[in-house]
């Protein structure tokens, strides 16, 4: 195999995997046709959910200044779609909630492209977040969410020859010839707005359970591009350009999760 020929193979392995991770990962197609939202109104949207929250939040906490009261206190493990984590909740006056999560999982996909090709390839996928989030049960078994989160979540391929290549009485070693590596990473500071099933902080029973889905908008995710040796070229500024291009659009990252809260305290 050629050094052009390897160039054009890392670059087609690069597009087809981040195609891959977008369906996968982002799960963007499935949402835009699910919400039809312009970048405009999903933000401002949020920010009105978020401040109206906020503001029921502290009449809430008056009241329960007033009344001498205290919230009370659960604790819950989840899986979701950044991840299995755990998740911190205070509950007031009954209908508002104020959730602290952590969420964390990473994952290797690192395999040979193709026996023939003799590539290698190291892919990880890291996800997680650190959320604060305001709940209002505006009814008994539903309630709105809003609230930020701090996104981890980076994907990072890299390509690496695996044995020599000969061209006549030339030997090109796998490190001569180099490596691409290709790393996407997501805007840490991510809006959040979702709509939730059950109860996160039950006041009656010590057991609750309750199931969230959601949207967070994390505008575009960053890509990196580097190469070492002879496929050093593959790294330019053009390449970089392409790439980034094509995950532009990339901004919404679906929410599910499934919680199981143990209300620790209750007033």
């Amino acid at each position: 195999m050629s050094c052009s020929q390897y160039k054009h193979l890392v670059l087609f392995i690069l597009r087809k995997r981040l195609i891959l991770f977008a369906f996968v990962s982002l799960c963007y197609i499935f949402v835009v046709k699910i919400f039809h939202m312009r970048k405009t109104l999903v933000l401002t949207l949020l920010l009105l959910i978020f401040c109206i929250s906020v503001s029921k939040a502290q009449d809430s906490l008056a009241m329960m200044h007033k009344s001498k009261g205290f919230p009370d206190l659960s604790i819950g493990v989840k899986v979701s779609t950044f991840g299995p984590g755990v998740e911190i909740g205070l509950g007031f006056a009954k209908k508002f909630n104020v959730r602290l999560g952590l969420t964390y999982f990473n994952f290797d996909l690192s395999d040979r492209i193709e026996k023939t090709w003799n590539v290698k390839q190291q892919s990880v996928i890291t996800l997680g977040s650190v959320s604060l989030l305001v709940d209002w049960q505006f009814v008994r078994w539903l309630h709105l969410t809003a609230g930020v989160l701090y996104n981890m979540a980076t994907t990072t391929f890299k390509n690496l020859p695996v044995f020599n290549y000969s061209f006549g009485n030339v030997t090109i070693t796998p490190e001569t010839l180099g490596n691409v590596q290709y790393k996407l990473t997501a805007q840490p500071f991510n809006p959040y707005l979702g709509l939730g099933i059950g109860k996160v902080v039950s006041h009656k029973h010590m057991v609750s359970v309750s199931f969230d889905i959601g949207i967070a908008y994390m505008g575009s995710p960053k890509v990196e591009l580097k190469a070492t040796g002879m496929v050093s070229p593959t790294a330019s500024k053009e390449q970089l350009q392409i790439l980034q291009n094509n995950v532009n659009s990339y901004k919404f990252y679906p929410m599910l999760s499934l919680q199981i809260s143990f209300t620790i305290f209750k007033h």
